[in-house]
């Protein structure tokens, strides 16, 4: 095969220039060709042009190079369909070159056709030639082909133990006798869903192998009972190994062995120990119980009260429990102090005793040695005040939070720093040396420790698994109530996403602990735009047995989130948490770059160039966004700065998964307060939409790259001020707003009754930001029958329950109006103001009288 390509090689290399002579040459004999001082010339600059013009161009490696990778075998199968493809450009290359060289000639520096008979001989030379080079080139391309195929699944870890280095992988092995470097490579174990885990730029010597690990935020479910089939598939869809998987203990490997597959236990697998059994369960009891433990014969129990991952060095289960209500005992986790700097310096946190529940964690041992999962169980003992509501009991080794090397505490380092700068302090000599990094400030994977969640609603145990728990947040770092950041994934609990959705209909791979109402409202009043938002629920916090805080649980930003939420491939998901940059690498920040550049360079006021700017961003999400912030007020964000967009890297042909850029509303604690003036004392007198922090902080929209750039085109502003107005009329009206704070337990005199005021002050606003002249005057929206269909201005779809809706417009711009009919009934006409509209679409001129619009369904 290896002189077959070579042979190819040669031929077609050398092709070209010998069809240029011939053809040039054509008519004389032999000998005298041989002899033409013409002949080195043409087959130099035939072999010069195609070098230049192909092999310079389009590929690295020229023909030489070509031979020595085919003879010594360093060319991969991908390499040789590209090999393919250049030696038939090259082919085709020869072909023209031949023709042209033939029947052109210059004469009196113009070109002219000449038509002449090509001999016999060079015809059937020819013809020989690309006979033999496509039989030749289509044992190439069936070679190469074959060759892609040959990547197999050797071995599959459903999980190891271990944070962030040992965990589930699959091994991939290249069977060929060639090099395989496919671009890219699928794993899933879902048939109809082959894009689950992706890997790029895989490069395999024929024998070699490649362990493909998790990653931080995702990879395969494989259910610990086994019945799961792994797929290996390339970059078309097509499946080019598969390996259906048995029950599989954590720190087992199914293997190929020879021709079959057999599963490799280590030396002790936990789950072959039977975990112990508790008479009582997690969950709310009135009264002191006597708890028991059970465990599989010729094993010993060992079990933890304070939160601890027990082992034999712990207290040896001998008698039942007594499980009793703790809260009047000191706190052990609450009052540590080494958890904000300075902290010697500052006055003791958690001294009076807090409301406890009554944690006990459970392992059993055999003779070997072997242990069993870790059992976790939450017992409220008389604690009927949290029998309501959504309650979390999270729960992990108490050295891996708060020991000296905690993830919650400021660490070692931290602290012989601070103890040796007090000392300097009190000598009065100087003391310069660098602060060393906090613990509670590492971020990553490396800062993710294994514990354990259970989570309570309405005093009934909703879920509990283990889950990967970090600290997050930014400046509520250094509080001593730091906020908490959970995991489900596949390492602990055999699955990627918690085992029942804390948010109802969708799944959820992460969540976070955060304060503040005001992040909480935000998000949710703000539901139902054209604006990624996390869905929040109030929660009351415990912490390894100790009441923590009232706090929200909120969905988090993952790859996970946008997949299922807007029903893209997770792994062509992009996202930026900008002025964080967090999970953001240089390429995906250049990305975003691209767009501000974009936006700075061009005119926009040119529709050419406004739409071409449409097509790298949605427009109407970024008006969404931009609407929400300024009604909002929120004072700590800017195009750079506590925000966040995404987008799908390949378009993947659906609404969502075109590839432009989204926004998503992000850490919004608003600190409204700080953009109060003498002229505004109140938040909702701020004017937003020029308002700063301060004169280093920009303001919101006026001075930002995209804002500025957008104002410059009337389409913009007619479609701005037209969503602000639908947003003032729906999404922040007194009623939603009441109905949203009802659900956080507030209601309108939140923020000194902020959202009943806060409308006619945007209004104000709106019109002096965007120049507007006309007045504001009520649209009304009626139908016969709300069941009939849906009726819609520009950007909402107002509800119809007594058949009217209606809101205030300004004159400025036409609004549109849409009539849908329901499924069975069909659209007759519009009447607005007595007059007949068959469309059921239209745009309404609104003048200074009241617009009624009446739709009339059959």
């Amino acid at each position: 095969m290896v002189i077959l390509f070579i042979f190819i090689t040669a031929a077609l290399w050398l092709l070209p220039g010998c069809l240029c002579a011939r053809t040039v040459l054509d008519g004389l004999p032999l000998r005298e060709r041989l002899r033409d001082r013409r002949l080195p010339v043409i087959l130099a600059a035939s072999l010069l042009a195609e070098y230049v013009i192909w092999y310079r161009a389009l590929g690295p490696l020229g023909p030489i190079g070509q031979v020595r990778a085919l003879a010594l075998r360093t060319v991969s199968y991908q390499g040789l369909m590209q090999w393919v493809v250049r030696a038939s450009l090259c082919l085709l290359l020869g072909g023209v070159a031949g023709l042209a060289a033939r029947n052109l000639r210059v004469r009196g520096g113009k070109i002219a056709v000449r038509r002449s008979r090509v001999s016999r001989g060079c015809e059937h030379a020819a013809a020989a030639t690309l006979s033999v080079a496509a039989i030749a080139l289509a044992l190439v391309v069936s070679f190469a082909a074959d060759g892609g195929r040959q990547l197999a699944i050797e071995a599959v870890c459903r999980r190891s133990r271990g944070v962030s280095e040992d965990t589930g992988y699959v091994v991939v092995k290249n069977t060929g006798a060639w090099p395989n470097a496919p671009q890219t490579v699928w794993l899933s174990t879902d048939s109809d869903d082959l894009r689950q885990y992706q890997r790029q730029r895989l490069t395999l010597a024929p024998g070699e192998r490649v362990t493909i690990t998790e990653n931080a935020d995702t990879f395969l479910s494989i259910r610990r009972s086994g019945g799961d089939t792994v797929y290996l598939s390339d970059a078309f869809g097509n499946v080019l190994d598969s390996v259906q998987l048995p029950e599989t203990p954590t720190d087992s490997v199914y293997q190929r062995q020879g021709d079959g597959w057999e599963l490799i236990l280590p030396d002790a697998v936990s789950e072959a120990v039977a975990a112990p059994r508790f008479s009582a369960q997690s969950g709310f009891y009135p009264d002191t119980f006597e708890l028991t433990i059970t465990a599989a014969p010729d094993t010993k129990v060992y079990y933890t009260l304070d939160g601890g991952d027990p082992d034999p060095e712990d207290t040896l289960y001998t008698e039942p429990i007594r499980v009793y209500d703790r809260s009047d005992e000191p706190n052990r986790f609450r009052s540590v102090q080494n958890v904000q700097e300075d902290y010697l310096d500052k006055d003791p946190i958690g001294q009076k005793p807090v409301d406890k529940a009554f944690i006990v964690r459970a392992v059993a041992v055999d003779a070997d040695g072997r242990r069993s999962e870790t059992v976790t169980q939450t017992y409220f003992v008389g604690q009927s005040g949290y029998s309501d509501g959504l309650v979390i009991s999270l729960t992990a080794d108490s050295d891996e939070l708060f020991g000296p090397d905690g993830i919650y505490v400021t660490g070692t380092a931290y602290d012989a720093w601070y103890a040796e700068k007090r000392a300097a302090e009190a000598e009065g000599r100087a003391f310069d040396d660098e602060m060393p990094a906090l613990n509670y400030e590492q971020r990553g994977a490396e800062s993710e420790r294994v514990g354990y969640m259970t989570v309570f609603q309405d005093g009934e145990t909703l879920f509990e698994q283990p889950v990967g728990v970090r600290v997050q947040g930014n400046t509520s770092r250094r509080y001593a109530l730091k906020r908490f950041a959970v995991y489900s994934r596949a390492i602990y609990s055999g699955s990627g996403l918690f085992s029942v959705a804390p948010f109802g209909d969708q799944g959820s791979h992460a969540v976070v602990l955060r304060a503040g109402l005001d992040n909480a409202v935000s998000h949710a009043i703000a539901a139902g735009r054209d604006v990624a938002v996390l869905r929040t629920r109030p929660v009351r916090v415990f912490v390894n047995g100790e009441f923590w805080y009232d706090t929200f649980l909120q969905e988090k930003y993952c790859n996970t989130y946008f997949a299922q939420t807007f029903h893209v491939s997770k792994q062509n998901v992009e996202y930026i948490g900008i002025g964080t940059w967090s999970n953001t690498t240089p390429e995906e920040r250049r990305s975003y770059e691209e767009l501000l550049n974009f936006a700075a360079e061009h005119d926009l006021s040119d529709a050419q160039e406004y739409a071409a700017l449409a097509s790298m961003m949605d427009v109407q999400s970024y008006i969404d966004y931009a609407c929400i912030q300024v009604y909002l007020g929120n004072a700590d964000a800017s195009e750079r700065m506590n925000t966040c967009v995404w987008r799908t890297k390949i378009d993947e042909h659906t609404f969502y998964g075109d590839g432009r850029w989204r926004w998503a509303l992000y850490d919004m604690d608003l600190r409204r307060k700080a953009n109060r003036t003498e002229d505004a004392p109140t938040d909702a007198q701020i004017n937003s939409f020029t308002a700063k922090r301060n004169e280093n902080w920009p303001a919101l929209l006026s001075g930002g790259v995209l804002y500025e750039a957008l104002r410059q085109n009337d389409a913009f502003c007619r479609q701005f001020v037209l969503t602000f107005m639908d947003l003032v009329n729906t999404t922040f009206s007194e009623a939603h707003a009441a109905e949203v704070l009802t659900r956080f337990g507030s209601d309108l005199d939140y923020d000194d009754g902020f959202f009943r005021d806060r409308g006619d002050y945007m209004i104000r606003y709106l019109a002096e930001e965007f120049g507007l002249t006309g007045q504001t005057v009520p649209v009304t929206l009626t139908t016969d029958d709300p069941e009939a269909g849906t009726l819609s201005i520009n950007t909402i779809t107002p509800p119809l329950a007594d058949g009217s809706w209606s809101g205030m417009y300004f004159t400025d711009y036409p609004v549109t109006l849409t009539a849908e009919p329901a499924p069975g009934r069909t659209f007759d006409h519009w009447e607005i103001n007595g007059r007949r509209v068959n469309d059921a679409t239209t745009s309404v001129t609104i003048s200074g009288q009241e617009v009624i619009a009446h739709a009339v369904f059959k």
